[in-house]
């Protein structure tokens, strides 16, 4: 008889497979757009695949295998441009974005123990928290951006109200998992272009702290610990977890 071996704790699907909320409302607008306009895309890629018949006749090997790939990147650039100006999806994408350079400093500081965790995309109907950072000095709900052009104080208000509705929601998470933690903190972290006009410390509109990308990982790095030991995370974390596996907004309820 072979000996026991315990079984190694997963993800639930439902956790692992799920996209953020940005990248799901992409997927939906991408399809929507490939199922409108699927006649013209098709007639497209037929001007493409015509486009290279003088090509295959005069190159040979690898040449002909670049000619061939650069077509294939043409189509494939030129309907992904059309599909954001077609439906304006350039906000979604850009905040996709944002969300996955938050998402990169955050693994980072886990790794360098500046926090102790943290998960993104927890949702509820009301909407979602972009990442729930569980740090030693307190949890912050940080509402990433991506601002490609210069800030402006209608922009800075938008991700102020935004950053504070997130913490509401990440604070009602909390207490329906009926957690013992300080409140999250709202902080919204700038990328793009529009990081350059903010302080390497950081600027406070409307008592909401907003941050560059790029000193994010500093100022992590600098809050002092003690409101949050590493048990009492580890046991956020895997309620954290299980919330969000369990709740689904992306799903119609069941009907009772």
């Amino acid at each position: 008889m072979e000996p026991y071996r315990p079984t190694p704790w997963r993800r639930p699907r439902r956790l692992r497979r799920r996209r953020s909320y940005a990248r799901r409302r992409l997927r939906v607008q991408l399809t929507g757009f490939l199922r409108t306009n699927w006649w013209p895309i098709l007639a497209f890629a037929g001007l493409c695949a015509i486009a290279t018949i003088p090509v295959t006749l005069v190159l040979r090997g690898y040449l002909l295998g670049v000619a061939h790939g650069a077509v294939a990147i043409f189509f494939v650039a030129a309907v992904r441009h059309l599909f954001l100006v077609y439906t304006g999806s350039t906000r979604e994408l850009s905040g996709a974005y944002g969300e996955d350079n938050t998402r990169d400093v955050l693994r980072q500081a886990k790794r360098r123990r500046h926090i102790w965790n943290s998960i993104d995309n927890l949702e509820i109907q009301s909407g979602d928290v972009d990442h729930l950072v569980i740090a030693p000095a307190g949890i912050y709900a940080i509402d990433s951006k991506w601002h490609a052009t210069d800030l402006t104080d209608a922009a800075l208000e938008r991700d102020v109200a935004t950053a504070r509705a997130a913490a509401r929601r990440a604070n009602l998470i909390l207490r329906s998992i009926h957690l013992q933690a300080p409140e999250a903190q709202p902080i919204v972290v700038v990328w793009g272009r529009g990081q350059r006009h903010l302080p390497e410390a950081g600027s406070v509109v409307g008592g909401v702290l907003i941050l560059r990308g790029s000193a994010l990982r500093g100022w992590l790095s600098q809050r002092p610990a003690g409101a949050i030991s590493q048990e009492h995370a580890t046991d956020a974390v895997t309620k954290l977890r299980l919330f969000k596996a369990r709740v689904d907004p992306s799903r119609p309820p069941r009907a009772k």
